[in-house]
């Protein structure tokens, strides 16, 4: 385990991870170690909410947070770190629990403010039975960073499964945004899934968030190129970095089961891009 310093505009954070020693095995040995290192796409979800995310909205402080997927929690911390009245972090993997509570402690964070719970949203369970009232009520914010990431989550129920998470997470004021790595069409068979429920704007990022980036440019493998259209972003595996807000349609209610398997095949009406 190593504790990797990040340094954002507002605050500085210890988040523990995984050291590169430690990431060796099987393919089926390694699954349960995704999550327990830092994410180039974490660090985007990060930065912009540091930089960005009072003007999008009414800033954190206050609200209730959900990370889904948390791996290393990253985006999750600096919203418990931000005034977040209540933050929790979902993850399938008992040992990303264990990182984030760690660094919970770290960057003393009290307790009474942050929540671990074993999820997969691929076999979801009822989360109305975890006596969690942000959950019961809905989160006011979601943050997920690259959990759509292998063709193979595709044929384990589709994506209805990570859609209903959502739905049933949410209230009708939730904001969710999605940090992930363009690395095929497994993004687009999601995106189109969620459009149903779900209005999905892409985010512009641009060069200021790159100089607000909580590692020293030169030790990071996400680089930012200039391009007529504008900035992209690039992970160490050379997909483009790209960020996605996600709000409830007017007309979706939520709903009590997880059974949505929609089809909305060759529609391109289903994604906004917003400009700052």
């Amino acid at each position: 385990m190593v504790c990797r310093e990040l340094h954002f505009s507002k605050h500085a954070m210890a988040v523990w991870e995984a050291d590169k020693a430690s990431l060796q095995g099987t393919p089926m040995e390694l699954a349960d170690l995704t999550g327990s290192r830092i994410w180039d796409s974490a660090l985007l979800l990060a930065t912009f909410l540091d930089v960005y995310y009072p003007a999008e909205s009414d800033g954190i402080e206050g609200k209730t947070v959900g990370e889904i997927g948390a791996g290393c929690g990253v985006a999750g911390l600096l919203c418990a770190k931000s005034g977040a009245r209540h933050t929790v972090f979902l993850d399938r993997c008992d040992r990303a629990l264990a990182q984030v509570a760690r660094s919970a402690e770290e960057n003393g964070i009290p307790s009474e403010k942050v929540s671990l719970k074993q999820f997969d949203w691929q076999n979801p369970e009822d989360p109305k039975g975890w006596g969690l009232p942000c959950v019961a009520c809905g989160f006011d914010l979601l943050l997920l960073s690259d959990v759509i990431y292998a063709d193979s989550q595709d044929k384990v129920g589709g994506w209805g499964t990570l859609v209903e998470a959502l739905m049933r997470l949410s209230h009708e004021h939730t904001e969710v945004y999605m940090a992930i790595v363009m690395r095929d069409e497994t993004v687009e068979r999601f995106f189109e899934a969620a459009s149903i429920d779900w209005e999905l704007t892409k985010m512009d990022l641009d060069f200021d968030l790159f100089e607000n980036w909580p590692i020293h440019r030169q030790d990071s493998a996400v680089s930012c190129r200039l391009t007529p259209l504008g900035c992209v972003y690039y992970a160490r595996d050379d997909g483009q970095l790209q960020l996605y807000r996600l709000r409830r349609r007017p007309d979706t209610k939520r709903r009590n089961g997880w059974n949505v398997h929609a089809d909305v095949s060759g529609r391109e009406d289903f994604l906004v891009v917003a400009h700052p």
